[in-house]
């Protein structure tokens, strides 16, 4: 088996309301910032 690490590409579509990062909520805030963290390997 091959020791090669996979790699992924995806882009993140916003919804159109936000798309202007001062109309985000806590919970917009809070689920961006978790993706960032697992995506880093910190989570």
């Amino acid at each position: 088996m091959s020791n090669k690490r996979k790699q992924y590409i995806y882009v993140l579509k916003p919804i159109s309301s936000l798309l202007k990062e001062e109309n985000w909520t806590e919970k917009e805030e809070e689920i961006v910032a978790r993706h960032f963290r697992k995506a880093s390997g910190i989570a």
